[in-house]
């Protein structure tokens, strides 16, 4: 009971007191501008900039990273084949590969080509490139018949693992394996 009155007594003597009441009032100008601060920022983290994957799947992104690599190690494997079925295979998956970046990143488009015909500037180090490749990938998709040599097949998947190289979706180690030029 006698805590309780101390309580109840020091209470009255604060709540009389004017330094108190400053104070109070300090904490509750820094609460309001720390409550700002967090809105502004989500703000600019989730709407403005589209980083609400990342914030909301955080973990997500180490996954795509390992996904990216396992994928990209089965076109090097298929573009080394030297099978033309295995390597017209791996020009498509590195061309999916990197519409799915590119797609996750924020550029808009329907195919990869409306994607790349859209950036402005210098937004990819080899757009030119990418979009040679991509005119190859989309003649092996529409057309069956289409002969596609090893060499051709190389540079093309070449200039997808540099977007996604240079997107760190992929390791060196992939570009390495295809820099050695060792198709069978």
């Amino acid at each position: 009971m006698e805590l309780i009155e101390l309580i109840t007594s020091a209470n009255q003597f604060l709540e009389g007191s004017v330094l108190f009441r400053g104070f109070r009032f300090i904490v509750g100008i820094i609460v309001v501008v720390l409550a700002l601060d967090v809105l502004i920022l989500m703000y600019i983290l989730i709407i403005k900039d589209k980083y609400y994957r990342a914030w909301s799947l955080g973990h997500g992104v180490p996954n795509l990273i390992n996904t990216m690599t396992r994928r990209w190690s089965r076109v090097v494997r298929m573009i080394k084949s030297g099978n033309l079925q295995q390597q017209k295979e791996a020009v498509i998956e590195s061309g999916n590969m990197v519409y799915e970046i590119l797609e996750d990143v924020g550029h808009e488009g329907a195919s990869l080509d409306e994607m790349l015909d859209s950036m402005v500037g210098p937004q990819l180090a080899n757009i030119d490139d990418l979009k040679n490749a991509s005119k190859i990938k989309n003649i092996v998709v529409n057309d069956e018949g289409y002969k596609l040599s090893g060499e051709v097949a190389m540079i093309t998947v070449k200039a997808f693992g540099a977007a996604l190289a240079e997107h760190e979706t992929i390791g060196e180690i992939g570009l390495e394996k295809l820099a050695s030029g060792d198709v069978r």
